[in-house]
C-alpha cells in the first residue's frame, strides 16, 4: 500500500448534547529501493548513504538479495551514495571498482523507484621479469590477449614488474622481442 497511516492516538472526551470531531490524516508515498548488481557475486554489504537536500536519511546495507528496501517515503527527490562494504578490508575492496557517484531517486506518489548500482570485482596479475645475466629489466614489452581476442600492450616498469586488474576470465601473455635483441627459443 502506498498510503502512510495515521497511527496517532488521539483522546476525545464526549459531553452530553455536543458533536467532537476526530480527524486523521493519510498520505500517498511512493517505494524506493537500492539494487546492488556484482559480477563476482558479493551482493550482501554493500553500504549507501541516503539523504535529501533537508535531510540525511542515514546509511543502509544490502541484505543477501543485493537490495536495501527503503520503505515508504514522501515524493521527492532523494540522493544514494555508494560508500564502502560492511566487512570487507580495504585489501579485499582494493578487487573491486566501486561506483560512488551520487545517484538521484526521484520518488512519486504511488509508484515504487528503484536506483542500480552495479559493481565489478576484478583479478590482479603480477607478471615479474628476470634475466639471466642481471641485465635491465625495464621496458621489456608484453602482449595481453582476453578470450574476446582485444590485445593490449603493456611494458614492464624499472624493477621488471607490470601489475594489473584485470576481469575474471582467461588471458594470453606473450613475451615480445625487440628487433635488436638477439633470440634463441
Amino acid at each position: 500500500s502506498y498510503w502512510t497511516l495515521d497511527a496517532q492516538v488521539k483522546e476525545l472526551v464526549i459531553v452530553a448534547g455536543t458533536t467532537k470531531a476526530v480527524t486523521y490524516t493519510n498520505e500517498w508515498v511512493g517505494y524506493g529501493e537500492i539494487i546492488k548488481i556484482t559480477n563476482g557475486g558479493m551482493k550482501e554489504g554493500w553500504q549507501f548513504k541516503v539523504w535529501t537536500d533537508a535531510a540525511e536519511l542515514g546509511i543502509f546495507t544490502t541484505n543477501s538479495n543485493g537490495e536495501i528496501p527503503l520503505g515508504k517515503l514522501n515524493p521527492g527527490t532523494y540522493y544514494v551514495q555508494e560508500i564502502g562494504h560492511a566487512t570487507m578490508t580495504t585489501e579485499e575492496l582494493s578487487f573491486w571498482s566501486m561506483d560512488t557517484e551520487i545517484k538521484t531517486l526521484e520518488i512519486a506518489a504511488g509508484e515504487t523507484s528503484s536506483v542500480t548500482i552495479n559493481n565489478v570485482q576484478y583479478g590482479e596479475l603480477k607478471l615479474a621479469k628476470h634475466t639471466s645475466d642481471g641485465s635491465s629489466v625495464e621496458n621489456w614489452r608484453f602482449d595481453i590477449t582476453d578470450s574476446n581476442g582485444n590485445t593490449t600492450t603493456y611494458y614492464t616498469d624499472a624493477q621488471g614488474h607490470i601489475s594489473l586488474m584485470l576481469l575474471p576470465g582467461t588471458y594470453k601473455i606473450t613475451e615480445v622481442i625487440p628487433a635488436d635483441v638477439m633470440y634463441e627459443p
